[in-house]
């Protein structure tokens, strides 16, 4: 702006630029000569490129065709923006080979810069059971975020890590680490049915349970007894001696025209594979019944995926992680009692002697506890975990060695 005092028109003949380093400032277009009225302006387009994060400097000096000359210091900061994941890493549950589980992380932005998503990518590079999905190209100014949803589909009962990268125009991006277990194993039952019943007599039909899940504990079962209404009547659902959990709740049965529905919760989860229990019927009709009587079910498995929403999920699996080609020369890791209540045991199977860290993560993925931090031998190693001052709910203990990572979620009960 020509603010002259004596409030004059000045020529500008001369207009240069000088910058530290060369060439990080320089003028798109050079205006001089121009005359600017009092009170007047002078556009001058300048363009600025970092070619790295740091302070740069610039010296801009007009000159006056009347000999007088004006000089103004630019300075900018450069810095690349950062990206973090909320939470850092994800842990399926274990999910039935052709089924899906998904969830949404954050992609934060953490810098002071804004920073452009242009795409997503996967660090194996191949075709493998996670999808992620985002609206893109994004810009992400400082403290906005961006939804990803994360998708585990295995095609094979095997354990699966991997890692999501985001792709942007400069700076740096924390890693998402993803982890996920496919499972062929299923809950199974069996009944022993009435054959022959005449009206109005009852007798039992006796569910048995032949196999449960063995890496997560199933805290309700919930079945449905679909029978002709015109064959069976109700007459209750009864403890058989040796046959239930003392602890076990059985809810009120729904009846319609032909399906009895009720629910089994375990406090602490079914873990009694012998477990059976009674349904007296009572016939209404002559005749064999047993091929008219049908029993479907739903495992229900209370579970927070890492940083996901809480919930309860209908699953049919699940078993410990098989030792496939991801978990080749790691250590195996046990841990026990599940769940936990005052003190956790994490068992670590024999290997190479190597670095490695085990810690606890709650389910926004914040660290609660360091287990261990230093070299394991070569022979395993048992660690104490206590669980006092933890809430109760669903934890992740990470182990993370040189050979690679185990991921185990942990129940812990006040």
């Amino acid at each position: 702006r020509n603010n002259h005092p004596d409030a004059a028109a000045l020529t500008v003949t001369s207009v240069s630029l000088s910058s530290v380093p060369p060439d990080a400032f320089s003028l798109t277009s050079n205006p001089a000569p121009a005359t600017v009225a009092p009170d007047g302006t002078l556009a001058l387009p300048l363009r600025f490129r970092a070619a790295s994060p740091g302070a740069y400097m610039a010296v801009l000096r007009l000159e006056a065709a009347n000999g007088e000359y004006v000089e103004d210091t630019i300075r900018i900061i450069a810095e690349n923006p950062v990206l973090d994941w909320d939470p850092a890493a994800v842990v399926f549950p274990p999910t039935l080979v052709g089924d899906a589980g998904d969830g949404t992380v954050l992609l934060r932005n953490t810098g002071r810069v804004e920073a452009r998503v242009t795409a997503l990518r996967w660090s194996s590079g191949a075709a493998g059971p996670f999808t992620a999905t985002a609206a893109l190209p994004a810009r992400l100014r400082p403290g906005e975020t961006l939804p990803v949803t994360v998708r585990f589909q295995p095609g094979s009962a095997m354990a699966w890590a991997d890692s999501l990268l985001p792709e942007i125009d400069c700076g740096q991006a924390s890693a998402l680490a993803v982890m996920g277990t496919g499972s062929n194993e299923r809950l199974r039952f069996r009944l022993e049915t009435p054959f022959l019943l005449s009206p109005g007599e009852s007798d039992l039909l006796v569910v048995y349970l032949d196999s449960l899940p063995r890496l997560l504990p199933v805290e309700a079962l919930r079945f449905t007894l679909r029978v002709p209404s015109a064959a069976f009547a109700l007459e209750g659902i009864e403890r058989i001696p040796g046959g239930l959990d003392a602890s076990a709740v059985i809810s009120s049965p729904v009846v319609t025209a032909d399906e009895i529905r009720f629910e089994i919760t375990v406090p602490g989860g079914w873990r009694d594979t012998g477990a059976m229990f009674g349904l007296r019927l009572m016939a209404v009709a002559e005749g064999p019944l047993c091929e008219n009587i049908r029993l479907d079910w739903e495992a229900l498995q209370p579970f927070r995926l890492t940083g996901f929403t809480e919930g309860r999920a209908c699953i049919n699996p699940s078993c410990r992680h098989p030792e496939g080609l991801f978990f080749a020369g790691i250590p195996t890791m046990e841990v026990s009692p599940v769940p936990a209540r005052g003190q956790l045991t994490v068992h670590i199977g024999a290997g190479t002697s190597q670095p490695a860290v085990i810690e606890l993560f709650d389910m926004r993925g914040r660290a609660v506890r360091r287990v261990f931090d230093g070299v394991l031998p070569a022979a395993g190693a048992v660690f104490a975990l206590p669980t006092e001052g933890l809430s109760s709910g669903y934890y992740t203990l990470l182990f993370r060695c040189a050979s690679g990572t185990r991921a185990k979620p942990v129940l812990v009960r006040k």
